[in-house]
């Protein structure tokens, strides 16, 4: 399982941040699988993942923001369509994910009590 994660890591396939949250996974149901409270749960004697190393880390990403100048040039720019330009507007002041903005639909929004439901996200290749 390690060495498929890092070979995804290594390809590019997937964030290692990432393979490191589901070697977690792994490794807590493997855990749970001899050691949960719920008896009915313990169907090893063993943990065949206490002695493995998790997946290679990586360099910690840097995130972009923006000034707030920055942000009202874009907005308010007559070169990006008026659709992009409201697109990030909410995306910004709702603090949404690039997924959570895509997936974003009319009904989830409540105009009488202002609220917004944020009940999906689309994946990186468009699917949901």
């Amino acid at each position: 399982m390690v060495r498929h994660l890092d070979e995804r890591i290594l390809a590019s396939k997937m964030a290692w941040k990432m393979a490191q949250n589901v070697w977690g996974v792994v490794t807590t149901a493997f855990d749970d699988a001899c050691r949960s409270k719920a008896v009915e749960l313990r169907v090893r004697s063993d943990n065949p993942t206490k002695a493995v190393r998790g997946p290679e880390g990586g360099a910690r990403t840097e995130k972009a923001h923006l000034y707030p100048s920055e942000f009202l040039a874009l907005v308010s720019c007559p070169r990006v369509p008026i659709e992009r330009r409201r697109a990030y507007a909410i995306g910004v002041y709702m603090y949404l994910r690039p997924g959570e903005l895509a997936a974003l639909r009319w009904e989830d929004i409540d105009l009488t009590r202002g609220l917004v439901a944020v009940r999906r996200s689309r994946l990186r290749d468009g699917s949901d």
